[in-house]
């Protein structure tokens, strides 16, 4: 299964391609850049950031509708604790506050994904 890594700008450098050299179909693409074309021939997203994104971001919004609109798993993860709101989420799962653990989480997640 493909899967997307989006990530934000200051979690990329821990979420490197060295990282994920063994999953094949798996890319990391910016989370700040229209990638809206590039996202629909993949089975799930994994959207990466330092702390669970506010449902006002943008960018998360439109990922959410991509999601929807086609049938596309969407996990959020975030490497700090994060004050979760009230309002629903549409994700399949969020986890957040695993701090230097959320890299095997990221590499499980994507093994059950396959």
């Amino acid at each position: 299964m493909k899967v997307a890594l989006i990530t934000e700008k200051t979690i990329k450098k821990k979420v490197s391609q060295s990282l994920l050299k063994n999953y094949m179909g798996s890319v990391i693409l910016d989370l700040e850049k229209n990638n809206s074309s590039k996202l629909l021939n993949f089975k799930a997203f994994i959207l990466i950031s330092k702390t669970i994104l506010d449902r006002k971001n943008l960018s998360l919004k439109k990922i959410v509708g991509l999601a929807n609109k086609n049938n596309i798993k969407l996990i959020e993860i975030a490497f700090e604790k994060s004050n979760l709101t009230d309002e629903q989420y549409q994700s399949d799962a969020v986890i957040h506050g695993l701090n230097n653990g959320t890299i095997e989480v990221i590499k499980k997640i994507i093994d059950s994904l396959k």
